[in-house]
C-alpha cells in the first residue's frame, strides 16, 4: 500500500515538472513570436551612406517615389 502511494506520489510530481517545463516553453515561444522594436535590438549599426546615382535628372525624392510606385505596379 505505502509501495503504491510513493509511485503515485512520484508520478504526480514527474507529471507536475512535465507540466511546468510545457508552460516554460509556451512561454519562450510566445516571446519569439512577438515583434521586437528595432530600438531594443542588441546590434545597432549605422545605415550606409549612399551617393546619389550618375546621370539621374530627377531630385532624389521623386525618383524615390517613382520607384516606390513601380514596386507596387
Amino acid at each position: 500500500e505505502r509501495l503504491k502511494q510513493e509511485r503515485n506520489e512520484k508520478k504526480r510530481i514527474n507529471k507536475e515538472k512535465k507540466l511546468e517545463l510545457r508552460r516554460l516553453e509556451l512561454e519562450k515561444a510566445k516571446e519569439l513570436k512577438k515583434p521586437n522594436e528595432d530600438m531594443c535590438l542588441a546590434d545597432h549599426k549605422p545605415l550606409p551612406e549612399l551617393s546619389c546615382m550618375p546621370g539621374l535628372i530627377l531630385p532624389g525624392k521623386i525618383f524615390s517615389d517613382c520607384l516606390m510606385v513601380l514596386q507596387f505596379l
